[in-house]
């Protein structure tokens, strides 16, 4: 999938849902880690070029209002997204010796994650986006529609969200 930027492609929901996207990203560094070849810590790196030319946003993730949406900044990125794509860069950092990915994960930690959460860290935003000015309850013309999903709250859109949140900066 990484190789020939197929993530949009298979006809699964898994392959371009955008939590499950970043969660597979540990696949090619368990198949790096059993094989040592070469190919398959680059098929990382290529994985993430495609995603990045194709659904990147400014803050260093990529559009995801559920599914891989493209890269206009009128689409978000769910909060879960940048949890387990920060913590894939951290895995990737630490695997494959390469502290480009902690830069990476270090963009999103200092400038999407804390965008969705208030202050106090009692209440999220389902989705963020870039340069969201104002948060507007209602349809958004979002892949997955959720009135609350752009107004924080401690049960913003799907509430994965709430009990996932927390383990990106740990």
């Amino acid at each position: 999938i990484c190789t020939n930027n197929r993530f949009q492609h298979n006809g699964t929901f898994y392959t371009y849902h955008n939590v499950n996207v970043p969660q597979a990203f540990k696949f090619p560094l368990m198949s790096y880690q059993l094989s040592g070849a070469a190919a398959d810590g680059n098929s990382l790196k290529q994985g993430w070029e495609h995603l990045e030319r194709d659904h990147g946003l400014s803050f260093g993730m990529t559009s995801g209002t559920e599914f891989l949406s493209g890269n206009s900044p009128s689409q978000g990125t769910e909060m879960c997204s940048f949890v387990e794509q920060m913590l894939s860069f951290y895995m990737a950092a630490r695997i494959l010796g390469d502290s480009s990915w902690a830069d990476r994960a270090e963009k999103i930690a200092f400038n999407g994650k804390p965008a969705g959460i208030t202050k106090d860290f009692k209440q999220y935003q389902y989705y963020t986006l870039p340069n969201e000015v104002i948060s507007i309850p209602g349809s958004q013309s979002f892949n997955q529609e959720y009135s609350d999903a752009l107004t924080p709250g401690p049960h913003s859109g799907c509430h994965c969200c709430c009990y996932n949140l927390h383990m990106g900066w740990p």
